[in-house]
């Protein structure tokens, strides 16, 4: 059965929202908290941010102002030229030329009537609401309204880019040749052209307006996606520390119940097992304690030691180095003997 209206409940409204809740709290805790704590968690995402930052307010907004003025003044320039007598004068030919006006009929004035009719049904109603929700943007929610209504004012125009005010008409000629039967020249008439020429400057004017309001609503769009992940991400993050923190208590209370368990069995033959085996490990204890000590005593002494005999060996070293130094000096002397006896 689908919803009435009066059932539709605002994400902001979050007591009304917890009320939702399908788990109850004495039957089933953990799904009824973590139910409970995705709503606030998702309620504060949608109340992330209210105001409008600096781009917004000082370039984007004034910015979307300015090219929906700019492209509600290039539609009164065609709405003006559907009234210029020199418009009809120029494109009255080409539609005649076609061949495919009833006869009675003024083609001209229809075309151009289609066209401003077109421009006030189609553009301008949406062009002054526009306007309007321009003038009451005052947050992000607002500012949204407004560039979702000038998106689908910019759509309508670029999606309409190959048939916009153009002339149309059942039939297209072509010519053929009648000796070999070849088709010379077929497609679109070079009238159809002709009759649009008044309107390309504006119209080009037009559809590239809309497509740059798009790429700036798109990169708008973009950096508020960018500025959403941080969120999603601590989401998913909390999502999933729960999860964990819940599979974490299961296997901490299994490992408990076990050693438990495993405790019971051990001292149910021996009550006073593990008070002796206590007892033989703190005597255990001492006894490493007093060798310990006895040989922090013994590598102190052998450090002293090992001190004293690199003295000596220095002594011996200076000694060494006295001998070599003699044993040097009696050599020269030695050497000027031998050169004396010579």
């Amino acid at each position: 059965m689908p919803r009435t209206k009066a059932d539709v409940i605002p994400s902001g409204y979050l007591p009304q929202v917890l009320k939702r809740n399908p788990y109850k709290w004495w039957t089933n805790f953990g799904s009824w908290k973590r139910w409970r704590r995705t709503q606030v968690l998702y309620t504060d995402f949608s109340r992330l941010r209210v105001g409008l930052n600096d781009f917004e307010r000082e370039i984007l907004l004034p910015q979307l102002r300015g090219r929906v003025d700019h492209m509600e003044h290039l539609l009164n320039r065609v709405k003006n030229a559907c009234t210029d007598p020199g418009v009809r004068e120029h494109i009255g030919p080409a539609i005649v030329a076609l061949g495919v006006v009833p006869p009675g009929h003024d083609p001209v004035a229809a075309y151009l009537d289609r066209i401003s009719t077109q421009i006030d049904q189609n553009f301008m109603a949406d062009i002054r609401r526009i306007r309007l929700e321009a003038g009451e943007v005052a947050d992000l929610q607002t500012l949204i309204r407004f560039i979702n209504s000038v998106h689908f004012l910019c759509g309508a125009v670029v999606g309409n880019e190959k048939t916009l005010f153009r002339y149309t008409s059942l039939m297209h000629p072509y010519v053929v040749n009648r000796d070999t039967q070849q088709v010379v020249h077929q497609g679109e008439p070079t009238e159809f052209g002709i009759i649009l020429l008044p309107f390309k400057n504006a119209l080009e004017n037009l559809v590239n307006t809309a497509k740059s309001t798009d790429e700036s609503i798109e990169h708008w769009k973009r950096q508020q996606d960018e500025a959403k992940k941080p969120f999603l991400e601590y989401l998913a993050a909390t999502a999933l520390y729960s999860a964990n923190a819940v599979t974490v208590w299961i296997q901490m209370l299994m490992i408990l119940v076990a050693i438990v368990w495993s405790a019971f069995f051990l001292t149910a033959a021996d009550p006073f097992a593990l008070k002796r085996a206590n007892v033989a490990l703190n005597d255990r204890v001492r006894e490493l304690e007093v060798r310990g000590a006895t040989d922090a005593r013994v590598l102190a002494q052998s450090k002293k030691d090992l001190e004293g005999l690199e003295a000596n060996f220095v002594t011996a070293k200076q000694e060494l180095d006295n001998v070599q130094g003699e044993l040097a000096r009696l050599r020269r002397q030695n050497a000027d003997l031998q050169r004396q006896n010579r």
